[in-house]
């Protein structure tokens, strides 16, 4: 949860400042453009993509959304911690020892064969509660979810009047949503064709059954002739996406949430032709200015980085000299504008004077998706919240 005090970030080697205010805003800017009967999942899975679960899901409550993506139920149940009542949805497939939870916790699952079907009956009849299920349907993304073509609707017809099992969704999941518009539309289609058959066998989808195909950044074609009256909503409510955005997504002039930064440990002079770091990746062609950083890929900084990444120190770019190493960084700074000190304030991920170093540009020196950058900012990295 967020500290009732300002903190003093003077005292920590790297920390990430998520703010809460951009938040949000960005989930009110994505509110107001859904359509008033389209229901806003969002989705905080792997501590709410690295911003910190507690203090993101508390905020989330004052924006008006209507349920919660985790990925699995360790996730769910530190919603439930909070005391929060609203929906929280399994987006991941369901492991046998995991199903007490469900019904302990009141997490709503993904179920993606008959057989989990039958075997959450089976368990709601031994705790004399019913529960709720989402069906996922596969329509070429190859993960979880009924095969679209696997004649499971008569069977399914089964369960409509179950009072055990209470089907309260269907869902898909877009493979390419924001790369390949024809595989989404294809995607669509086959799910749009399996609802009809759906319905053929089990009666008219209700407008309280959850009707959802997920994806940002296939907003707003998705609603278009759609079926869908729910969205999940992921790495675009904190402010990031792909570089080539949409031109839907560019519209909602979202702020990023979350900013990276580390400090300077140590500041020395080194001669010309001295080896620099691990493996000696980089050797000083001249009198050079050193500073240490106290941050390595421990705290979530690629060694992809190494020799290519660039920081922001008072404004002024930066770049790494040599090997990321776990703890620490090496850049040359024989260039700075100004003096420098240990102390001094390094961004990773932010704006700093008129300079700024996006999450996509340093997901990009990575080598790595913005998601799996996020989720990458380790836990010995402190969350700083502010706004």
């Amino acid at each position: 949860m967020p500290s009732s005090t300002p903190v003093d970030t003077r005292a920590l080697r790297a920390w990430a400042e998520i703010d809460l205010g951009a938040l949000e805003r960005n989930l009110t800017r994505i509110r107001r453009r859904l359509p008033a009967h389209v229901r806003y999942i969002a989705v905080v899975k792997a501590d709410a993509y690295g911003h910190g679960l507690p203090a993101i899901v508390s905020r989330m409550l004052k924006s008006g959304i209507d349920a919660f993506g985790v990925a699995n139920v360790q996730e769910g149940v530190r919603i439930r911690e909070q005391g929060i009542a609203l929906p929280v949805l399994l987006l991941s497939p369901v492991l046998p020892a995991e199903v007490p939870s469900l019904f302990e916790h009141h997490l709503i699952p993904f179920v993606s064969s008959l057989e989990e079907l039958r075997h959450l009956r089976l368990r709601a009849q031994v705790h004399g509660e019913a529960i709720s299920v989402h069906l996922k349907v596969d329509t070429g993304m190859g993960r979880a979810g009924f095969w679209h073509e696997e004649p499971v609707e008569e069977a399914l017809r089964t369960f409509e009047t179950d009072p055990w099992l209470r089907i309260t969704g269907i869902a898909t999941h877009f493979s390419c949503a924001g790369s390949d518009w024809a595989h989404t539309e294809l995607q669509r289609r086959r799910f749009g064709h399996w609802l009809k058959r759906y319905e053929k066998a089990c009666g008219l989808l209700s407008p309280e059954l959850w009707v959802h195909e997920s994806a940002s950044f296939s907003l707003p074609k998705t609603w278009e002739n759609s079926p869908g009256n729910a969205v999940r909503i992921g790495a675009l409510q904190y402010g990031v996406g792909p570089d080539e955005q949409l031109p839907f997504v560019r519209s909602l002039a979202l702020e990023p949430v979350l900013s990276f930064y580390t400090r300077v440990s140590l500041l020395k002079t080194l001669p010309a032709g001295v080896p620099i770091g691990y493996d000696a990746m980089a050797t000083t062609e001249r009198t050079t200015r050193i500073a240490v950083l106290g941050a390595g890929y421990a705290d979530g900084i690629s060694t992809h980085a190494s020799n290519v990444a660039e920081v922001l120190i008072h404004g002024q770019r930066f770049q790494v000299l040599g090997r990321v190493a776990m703890d620490q960084i090496l850049l040359d700074v024989t260039e700075a504008k100004m003096p420098l000190q240990v102390g001094d304030r390094v961004t990773w991920i932010g704006r700093d004077g008129e300079d700024e170093i996006t999450a996509n540009e340093f997901c990009r020196c990575s080598q790595r998706l913005i998601r799996e950058c996020l989720c990458s900012i380790s836990a010995r990295v402190r969350r700083v919240y502010i706004g």
